[in-house]
């Protein structure tokens, strides 16, 4: 940034916005925000990464910027905050992986930063190799090798060849493993091991300072690790065969389903939105609602779980629960985000059907301004108006 004149982005910045060239004045703010933290200047580096976002409020990349301000004024929450904003965008835009570049740019030097955003990650999605690899890096660099194993472990159950998790694997097990490891990790990269009872031996392996250990059987222990995706494949093969039976002719099927995928699940707060969704498709409303029961309102993913909540009432046909359920979701919704759309949407639709004529219109002129073009809007609208004479 040595030819960097601030003063001139700074006019160019207003000058852009008075025209309303949004993403230019905020591409300007946001370099200047950059420049101004570099400085050490992060009040007023927050203040400028603050207007970029106020003009461009569904750039996830903005979020980065402001996280890594709000981290140099000790203010650690409010950094969290916009990281999960920024999380929560990648999400909804599939753009999480490009957003990983962006990250080493503005969360370099925050080294705490970077660990709660691979974190945060695998809180909502762990269908990539990215943020086991990338948490587990930053575990590293904290010598917390027995963490960081287990991370790229699991990050090879999502990618198997993924080169990355197998260097990283290879380098720790040369600098904190044993002799031991090391052979299980050769064998299992010559093929002789499969994943699963590469995993289990690791798992048994001994420590350093331990004797060595006696054979296990690996095949009870592996068979554990059975997909879910697998898991609920077998469920609905089974309730194909039972679908004309009584709702209780499934129940034992059921409840051995969810004995196993428990096991698979754990704490896996995505999994369980997922399998939520996979039993809200099978028609199995009770078992979806029992899994979103799990995800706590603090959790990122709750208002996701609340909007998904407020689909399976309508479709009981309890519009005033699942009136509260997408109002939830709502609050938690960025505005203007696609999430924030469907939201209201599905919000306009209640409050018609419940004869809520105000609160319709007043959801209706708020998505309208975002997205005059959004799904059938202009029949929602249409429909209103009738309901109006």
């Amino acid at each position: 940034m040595s030819h960097f004149r601030p003063k001139e982005v700074l006019h160019r910045a207003q000058q852009s916005e008075k025209e309303g060239q949004k993403k230019e004045a905020a591409k300007d703010y946001a370099l200047l925000s950059v420049y101004l933290r570099k400085k050490n200047k992060f009040s007023d580096a927050a203040k400028m990464i603050s207007k970029a976002i106020a003009l461009t409020p569904d750039s996830g990349r903005l979020y980065l910027e402001e996280a890594a301000c709000f981290f140099g004024l000790n203010e650690e929450l409010q950094a969290g905050d916009s990281l999960q904003k920024c999380l929560q965008l990648g999400l909804e835009k599939k753009q999480l992986q490009v957003y990983l570049e962006h990250v080493h740019k503005h969360l370099g030097n925050c080294a705490p930063l970077k660990r709660k955003f691979f974190e945060l990650w695998l809180s909502i999605d762990r269908t990539s190799a990215v943020p086991f690899l990338g948490l587990g890096e930053e575990l590293v660099q904290e010598n917390n090798w027995s963490e960081a194993k287990q991370l790229f472990l699991k990050g090879l159950r999502v990618e198997l060849e993924n080169e990355q998790l197998l260097e990283a694997l290879s380098a720790g097990f040369q600098k904190y493993g044993n002799d031991i490891e090391r052979d299980y990790f050769r064998r299992f990269r010559e093929k002789s091991l499969s994943y699963e009872d590469f995993v289990i031996l690791i798992g048994k392996a001994p420590d350093k300072a331990e004797p060595k250990k006696s054979e296990i059987n690996t095949s009870e222990k592996a068979s554990e690790l059975k997909e879910l995706g697998e898991l609920v494949q077998d469920l609905e093969r089974e309730l194909e065969l039972d679908s004309d039976e009584a709702y209780e002719s499934v129940e034992p099927v059921i409840q051995e389903f969810l004995r196993k995928s428990n096991q698979v699940i754990g704490s896996d707060v995505q999994a369980r939105l997922d399998l939520a969704f996979a039993f809200f498709e099978m028609g199995r409303f009770r078992e979806a609602k029992l899994e979103l029961g799990f995800i706590e309102p603090e959790h990122l993913l709750f208002g996701q779980a609340q909007h998904l909540l407020g689909n399976i009432l309508v479709k009981e046909g309890s519009e005033v629960a699942a009136l509260g359920a997408f109002q939830t979701a709502l609050r938690t919704a960025l505005k203007g985000s696609s999430f924030w759309k469907e939201t209201v949407y599905q919000l306009i639709k209640i409050n018609i059907k419940l004869g809520d004529q105000a609160a319709a219109k007043k959801l209706l002129a708020q998505i309208e301004k975002a997205d005059p073009n959004y799904r059938d809007l202009k029949n929602l609208k249409q429909n209103l108006k009738q309901e109006s004479k």
